[in-house]
C-alpha cells in the first residue's frame, strides 16, 4: 500500500470520529480539546507509519495499536458512548496528556539507539527441520491432552459456579484456591499455538488442529474467559503471517474480526448471567473501559490510598500458593471500594504504573513494554527463522496494555515452564537419535 493511501485511510478514520463527537456533544471548549488531541494522536501515529512503511504488519504495529485501543482512544470512545466528557461529574480531559506522553514515550523505546542482535542462525538440513517438526508436533498434541484434563477436572470442581445463573460472579468465585489447576489449565493455549505453527510449516494434521481449536474455544465459552481464545486468534494470524504475509487489507478485516469476537465472546457471557446487550454496545464497553479504570485508580491514588510501591506484582503470583487469595484484578477492586457484578478493575498498563509510582511508574513501564516489543520484533522479522516462542511472548505482553504487567505473570511462567520442559525434551530426542 503506498504511502499516501495509507496516510489518507488513518487520517479520514481519525477525522471521523473527531466529527462524530463533534456532532454528539454540545460541549465547545471541550470538542476542541478533543480535536487538537486527536490530531496531535493522529499526526504521532502518522509519524510512525511513514517510519515503518515496508513493516507495519509486526509486534511494534500491533502494540502500537494496542495501546490506542486500551488508552489512547479510550477517552474519545467514552465520549461517543456516554455523549458526555464526565465521569461521576469529573472531566477526563487530564487524560489527553497523560495519553500523549504515553505515546511518545512508547515511540521512542522503538527508535532510541540499543545494542544490536546477532541475527545470524544455523542453517539446518532437511532431515534434521522434519525430526524437529515432528517432535514439536508430538510435544504440542502431549500439552494439549494434559492442559484438556486439566481443564476438564477444573470446570468438573467448579461446575456449581460456571453453569449457577451468573457466569460473571461464577467464572470469578471458581478461580479461588485453583492457581495451579489455571496455571496447568493454560498449556492448552500454547499446546494449540504450536500444532498450528507445525500445520503451517507442514501442512499436516489439519483435522488434528480443527479438533484441538474446536475443543479449546468449547473449554474456555464454558469458563467465561475470553482473553485465552483472542490470544490464540491473534498468535495464529501472526504465525501465517511469518509463513505467507498478509495484506494490509486483510490486516484490517481481522483486526475488526478480533474487536467483534471479543464483543461476541461478551454477550455469550453476559447473557449467560441473565443480562441484555449487544455486539455493538458491547465493543463500545470494552473501547471505552481504558478510561473508566483509569479515573477510578487516578482519582484513588495517593490520596485515598498510598502508591503500592511495587507490591501489585505479587499478587497473581499468590494465587499459586495454598489459600483463596483473589487475582491482581479482583484485589484492585477491592482496595478502591467498587461494586459491580463480574470480574475485576483492569487498570492498563498506564494505570498499573500509576498505582505503584505515579506519573513516573506509567512512563517506567510503558517504556519497558516498548523495549521488549521491540527486541521481539526484531526477531520476529529475520526471515527462515523459528518464530514461535518470540510470537508467543510477544502476545501475552499485549496483554499487559490491558491488564498490566501483574496481570501476565503466570501466564509468562507457564510459557517458561513448557519452554523449559520443550528444551530438556529436545536435546533428549537429539541425543537418542
Amino acid at each position: 500500500m503506498k504511502k499516501n493511501t495509507k496516510i489518507a485511510l488513518i487520517s479520514c478514520a481519525l477525522l471521523l470520529m473527531i466529527v462524530i463527537l463533534l456532532f454528539n456533544v454540545n460541549s465547545e471548549k471541550n470538542s476542541l480539546l478533543t480535536i487538537i488531541y486527536s490530531i496531535l494522536y493522529m499526526a504521532l501515529v502518522l509519524l510512525y507509519l511513514l517510519k515503518e512503511n515496508k513493516k507495519i504488519i509486526s509486534i511494534k504495529s500491533l502494540y502500537l495499536l494496542m495501546y490506542s485501543l486500551m488508552f489512547g482512544l479510550s477517552p474519545l470512545f467514552y465520549v461517543l458512548r456516554n455523549k458526555s466528557y464526565y465521569i461521576n461529574g469529573e472531566s477526563i480531559l487530564y487524560q489527553y496528556p497523560i495519553s500523549i506522553v504515553g505515546l511518545i514515550t512508547l515511540l521512542l523505546s522503538y527508535y532510541l539507539p540499543s545494542i544490536k542482535i546477532n541475527n545470524h542462525e544455523v542453517e539446518k538440513n532437511e532431515n534434521t527441520k522434519n525430526n524437529a517438526l515432528n517432535f514439536q508436533a508430538f510435544f504440542a498434541i502431549t500439552i494439549i491432552i494434559i492442559s484438556t484434563i486439566a481443564n476438564i477436572i477444573y470446570i468438573y470442581k467448579s461446575r456449581y459456579f460456571l453453569f449457577s445463573s451468573n457466569l460473571e460472579v461464577g467464572r470469578i468465585e471458581a478461580l479461588a484456591g485453583n492457581g495451579i489447576m489455571i496455571l496447568v489449565s493454560g498449556f492448552n493455549v500454547i499446546g494449540t499455538a504450536m500444532l498450528f505453527d507445525y500445520y503451517i510449516n507442514t501442512n499436516k494434521k489439519k483435522y488434528l488442529l480443527l479438533v484441538s481449536v474446536i475443543i479449546f474455544i468449547i473449554i474456555y465459552i464454558i469458563r467465561g474467559a475470553r482473553t485465552p481464545i483472542l490470544r490464540l486468534l491473534v498468535i495464529m494470524v501472526l504465525v501465517y503471517n511469518s509463513k505467507k504475509k498478509i495484506s494490509i487489507k486483510n490486516t484490517i478485516l481481522l483486526i475488526i474480526l478480533s474487536l467483534l469476537v471479543l464483543s461476541f465472546l461478551q454477550v455469550i457471557r453476559t447473557m449467560s448471567s441473565g443480562g441484555q446487550t449487544s455486539i455493538i454496545a458491547s465493543l463500545l464497553d470494552n473501547l471505552q473501559v481504558g478510561t473508566i479504570n483509569f479515573n477510578y485508580i487516578y482519582k484513588t491514588f495517593p490520596e485515598k490510598i498510598p502508591f503500592q510501591k511495587g507490591y501489585s506484582f505479587l499478587i497473581n503470583l499468590k494465587m499459586l500458593l495454598p489459600g483463596e487469595d483473589p487475582d491482581f484484578t479482583l484485589w484492585l477492586k477491592d482496595l478502591i471500594g467498587i461494586s459491580f457484578s463480574g470480574g475485576g478493575i483492569t487498570p492498563t498498563i498506564l494505570g498499573e504504573g500509576y498505582l505503584n509510582y505515579g506519573f513516573i511508574g506509567s512512563i517506567l513501564e510503558i517504556f519497558f513494554i516498548g523495549l521488549i516489543g521491540r527486541k521481539l520484533d526484531l526477531k520476529y522479522s529475520i526471515a527462515n527463522k523459528s518464530k514461535f516462542w518470540y510470537i508467543y511472548v510477544a502476545i501475552i505482553m499485549i496483554d499487559a496494555f490491558r491488564g498490566g504487567l501483574a496481570n501476565i505473570e503466570v501466564s509468562l511462567l507457564s510459557i517458561l515452564i513448557v519452554y523449559i520442559t520443550y528444551y530438556i525434551m529436545t536435546n533428549m530426542h537429539k541425543t537418542n537419535n
